[in-house]
């Protein structure tokens, strides 16, 4: 935590000459050497198919208002134990995959993209979830049981809407 404090700090003081280059150097070599380089890249943070899941989540900003209540009143009326198990298996997919950790990293660009479209923040946390879904069902493409991709699809395909892939 320390480093990426460092990082933070680092990067806001951001540095206009010599010695700030040299403090900026400093304070951002631990968090660097530990978190970078990386293979990913904003355009591959959740696989070969992080852009028509990211395409979904800002789509689903514009969505309107009846629409976006329409995927909410549909995700809440899903079997609570059937949706966790789906989750389940985004997660372990992911984690096969090697992207462990993006699921729970893609509910949080869900997260904004619910209190968007709902012009809520915060916002029904079904709204959030059922945005996620979509998105894993484009982010994890190929990857997942057919039975999954349909449950996490239904709340965003019921209201109308259709999927990237």
């Amino acid at each position: 935590m320390l480093a990426i404090f460092d990082a933070g700090l680092a990067i806001a003081a951001a540095p206009t000459d010599d010695t700030g280059t040299i403090t900026y150097q400093l304070l951002s070599g631990p968090w660097k050497c530990a978190c970078l380089p990386s293979r990913f890249t904003p355009t591959t943070t959740y696989g070969p198919h992080t852009q028509p899941a990211l395409a979904l989540l800002r789509h689903a900003r514009t969505l309107a208002p009846t629409t976006v209540t329409k995927i909410r009143h549909i995700r809440a009326a899903l079997d609570p134990t059937e949706w966790t198990t789906a989750r389940h298996h985004v997660e372990d997919s992911a984690l096969h995959w090697g992207y462990p950790f993006r699921p729970q990293c893609l509910f949080w660009e869900a997260v904004p993209a619910a209190e968007d479209a709902a012009n809520q923040s915060p916002t029904d946390p079904y709204l959030a979830d059922a945005l996620w879904g979509a998105a894993a069902t484009q982010a994890f493409a190929g990857r997942l049981p057919p039975t999954t991709r349909q449950l996490l699809a239904t709340p965003w395909l019921s209201a109308g809407q259709t999927l990237p892939n």
